[in-house]
């Protein structure tokens, strides 16, 4: 209704489009989240052991635990809810050895670790606090353009550059302090419970399983070994499935501490990707009209810095913004095998630096990408086409260098 009553480029500078955006958007998202599956929920049937083995008579349990393989066979996946102490129940690993063993491996389980929704959702809110601070700094795009074209030693077509790294830089740098605590412990949290379920494939063992009730342990144990009868030792055979195969499936999944799986990433930025909307059609916080003469040049026209800054949103969503964490992970680290030991103060102090500097980065990345693709636009729209021509290089060469940096993050 707003676009239609304003006009598209009518909507520069206007204070209601981050709500209208990002946080309502954002609500939504949380609300569908946490209450969407009352919405609609496909029908589908789960099986639970507690409801097929009976608990009290001893001589039902034992034909409900031989009939365990019968059963699970009927189910097409497994869904692991991971926790600290999932590997520690006998009952638990014992089903993880009937369905991998009837189903010939690890490749219909599906692995999720209970620490990944918090993390992510934690984020998300680190994410829109950081876009409330960061959006009220990109109307210094224009200002730094204007004010740098006063010096008569700045190329003109250089101008787009600088201008887009001031504003984009100042804007992510400052939204990035105050939201420099909470990162650090969600990041913190991430970084140790992945390296304990890591740690507890590594050193799996079923005999160090607990069972409530130990008198379930040698029917279980015997179970197990008849689906690995062919082993010379069946039970260190599973305990070597789960170390190794189970294991690289699971890393393959979830990833490695500094890995993150890329479509977790763009989750976690997607108060960023709704703050791009408000940008592009808030035209950086100031009037249309004046964006496009202070970004693009004296004749440039609302639509072409429009469409510049869709292209450039649209790359950082899918390209800059997600290699953000990885980036903080590696960073992270990194600082502790930097710090000494027994100096936990020292580790704090250098891993906050370290996520302030992969903040700088991605708003130094994204900067880069706006000018290049500001001042190629610059030249494609205020001169001769060949005189563009070194910027599209430029702007060739910087891709190819996202891309690339993108594909080593996330392989």
């Amino acid at each position: 209704v707003t676009v239609f009553r304003l006009g598209l480029f009518g909507l520069g500078g206007k204070t209601y489009l981050v709500p209208l955006f990002v946080y309502i958007p954002v609500a939504v998202f949380f609300l569908v989240f946490f209450w969407g599956h009352r919405l609609y929920t496909p029908v589908r049937s789960m099986w639970l052991d507690k409801m097929c083995i009976h608990q009290t008579r001893d001589d039902l349990k034992e034909k409900g635990v031989k009939a365990l393989p019968e059963i699970v066979v009927q189910s097409d996946r497994m869904i692991i809810l991971w926790d600290t102490q999932y590997f520690e129940r006998l009952w638990c690993c014992a089903e993880v050895a009937i369905f991998t063993a009837v189903h010939g491996g690890a490749k219909c389980v599906d692995f999720t670790p209970l620490w990944i929704a918090p993390w992510v959702l934690s984020n998300m809110m680190i994410g829109l606090l950081s876009i409330s601070i960061s959006e009220r700094f990109f109307h210094l795009i224009g200002s730094i353009g204007a004010f740098l074209g006063q010096y008569d030693f700045i190329p003109s077509d250089v101008l787009p550059l600088l201008a887009q790294l001031g504003g984009i830089g100042a804007g992510f740098f400052c939204g990035s302090l105050l939201a420099l605590p909470p990162s650090y412990y969600a990041l913190r949290s991430k970084i140790e419970h992945h390296r304990q379920m890591l740690k507890q494939f590594q050193h799996f063992r079923l005999q160090d399983t607990k069972c409530k009730v130990e008198s379930d342990r040698a029917q279980v144990e015997d179970l197990v070994e008849k689906l690995y009868r062919d082993a010379a030792d069946p039970i260190e055979a599973f305990n070597r499935f789960v170390r190794s195969d189970l294991s690289c499936h699971v890393e393959k999944n979830v990833g490695h501490v500094t890995k993150i799986r890329y479509r977790l990433s763009l989750l976690i930025f997607l108060p960023l990707a709704f703050s791009s909307m408000a940008n592009i059609l808030g035209c950086d916080g100031i009037q249309c009209e004046l964006a496009a003469h202070e970004e693009l040049g004296p004749v440039a026209k609302p639509p072409q810095q429009m469409l510049a800054n869709c292209f450039s949103w649209g790359i950082g969503v899918f390209a800059v913004y997600p290699s953000t964490y990885p980036v903080m992970l590696k960073l992270m680290v990194a600082c502790e095998r930097r710090a000494a030991k027994g100096r936990p103060w020292r580790l704090a102090c250098l891993q906050v630096l370290a996520i302030l500097a992969a903040y700088a980065y991605m708003g130094f990345t994204e900067g880069v990408l706006a000018g290049l693709l500001n001042s190629t636009s610059y030249r494609l729209w205020n001169s001769s086409a060949s005189t563009s021509v070194p910027w599209c290089i430029a702007l060739t060469i910087f891709l190819l260098l996202l891309g690339k940096w993108n594909w080593y993050l996330y392989h």
